[in-house]
């Protein structure tokens, strides 16, 4: 049997719905890292919430709780950001602009895509275990 690769380019939105790919507003109760996306007095950060159909606004998918599937995520964020997933942290490289980086998470198991979790923080001197 052959094997083949399909790419895809896809374009999400960053949402306001609390669906997907979304932002959050907030206000810090300590100063945030300049990378931290910033409007007037509200800081956003960026939130999934792929349970149970709502992975496909953030990337194409057969979106369904009994089909599953294995992720390689790879996130573009400002330097003074930490990223997080899954998976433990794979490689780490510059990004396309100034100030950004790459970092990408080693192969998940067969998972469902509602626990997927691409996640970035500007807590840079927090520690985590996922």
């Amino acid at each position: 049997m052959e094997q083949a690769v399909l790419t895809i380019d896809f374009k999400g939105t960053i949402n306001n719905a609390m669906a997907g790919f979304y932002r959050s507003k907030y206000k810090p109760a300590v100063k945030p890292s300049p990378g931290v996306a910033k409007e007037g007095e509200d800081y956003y950060m960026f939130s999934t919430q792929f349970e149970a159909c709502d992975a496909r606004r953030a990337f194409p998918c057969f979106d369904e709780p009994n089909l599953k599937a294995t992720f390689e995520f790879e996130v573009e964020i400002p330097d003074d950001q930490v990223a997080l997933s899954n998976m433990p942290e794979k490689a780490t490289r510059k990004g396309g602009k100034e100030g950004l980086k790459v970092v990408s998470f080693e192969k998940t198991p067969a998972m469902s895509t509602y626990v997927s979790c691409p996640v970035f923080d500007n807590r840079t001197n927090a520690h985590y275990r996922v």
